[in-house]
């Protein structure tokens, strides 16, 4: 992503533009993601003094929401993280504050959907779609390396594609050998486990 604009950093972590979804003047709501593909909702919650909420978010809650399955609302409030920035007058100028709660007025109202059928949506939709569905094509590279369970020990039940998700990850970070991945992970599709020594 060496040729893309950073947004934002946030502890060392730069995001970048994947797609606006809402602009007036400025962009008021569009999706970034970061080095490893991980993806962040931006919300500007003050245009005038530049303010913005964002949010970690996922490619299935993307959709969702593109397609009109989820309340604006509810896509911003199901984030596991979010942050507070106010922007400077440069990027490490910028104010960033991780909160555990997104006050009232930087929601969406209640009863929204994002209902804009134009061609730039339905081609990131798509690309969204893409992205899931090449997924599983990790899961079966997955099930060839990990078939003995007989010395693991469980760690914590996961939903099945966000282990997909960060078997994506672990391959963007570092191109692990099979071998590493072999003796540090097993992971029993059947039962939804992730499993490690």
């Amino acid at each position: 992503m060496m040729n893309e604009q950073i947004c934002f950093k946030i502890n060392g972590m730069s995001l970048y533009v994947d797609e606006y979804l809402v602009d007036f003047d400025i962009p008021i709501f569009y999706i970034c993601k970061n080095d490893i593909g991980e993806k962040f909702s931006v919300v500007c919650v003050n245009s005038h003094s530049m303010e913005y909420l964002v949010s970690a978010t996922t490619n299935d809650d993307i959709l969702k929401m593109l397609k009109s399955e989820m309340l604006l609302r509810d896509f911003v409030l199901k984030a596991k993280k979010n942050w507070y920035i106010k922007s400077g007058d440069s990027i490490e100028e910028d104010q960033v504050e991780q909160i555990s709660t997104i006050p009232e007025e930087f929601l969406p109202k209640s009863g929204e959907f994002l209902d804009l059928p134009n061609a730039r949506i339905q081609a990131y939709q798509k690309k969204i779609e893409q992205e899931i569905a090449s997924l599983p094509k990790f899961s079966e590279l997955f099930d060839s390396y990990y078939t003995d369970i007989s010395t693991q020990t469980f760690v914590s039940f996961i939903d099945y594609k966000q282990v997909l998700q960060n078997i994506v990850i672990s391959f963007k970070r570092s191109s692990l050998s099979k071998k590493y991945f072999s003796h540090s992970f097993n992971l029993k599709t059947s039962r939804r486990e992730i499993l490690c020594r």
